[in-house]
């Protein structure tokens, strides 16, 4: 139970493209908080299986395969289940 514990508390970073997972890592960890760096969706995947709470996707991460097994975990979670998916939109053209 303690190994499901401490990996509720872990923070998943999906950011396939630029510096935009080492960024948000180096942040993570300066807050004091456990992250892991995802290197594609099956791995947040695996990692969300295992018990992870927390993840940060970056939009772009949706174009390439894989969004629809993300969707099928969100629809169907695992009764324990209690977590949270943040998406960091790109950023394109002026802020409104």
């Amino acid at each position: 139970m303690a190994m499901l514990e401490s990996a509720s508390k872990l923070v998943l970073i999906l950011a396939p493209t630029g510096r935009d997972a080492v960024a948000a890592e180096q942040q993570l960890r300066a807050a004091g908080l456990e992250s892991a760096v995802c290197s594609g969706m099956a791995d947040l995947l695996s990692h969300l299986r295992a018990g992870a709470g927390v993840a940060l996707v970056a939009e772009e991460a949706f174009a390439g395969a894989g969004p629809e097994e993300l969707r099928g975990w969100l629809d169907a979670p695992p009764p324990w289940a209690e977590y949270r998916l943040l998406i960091l939109p790109r950023q394109q053209g002026s802020r409104r």
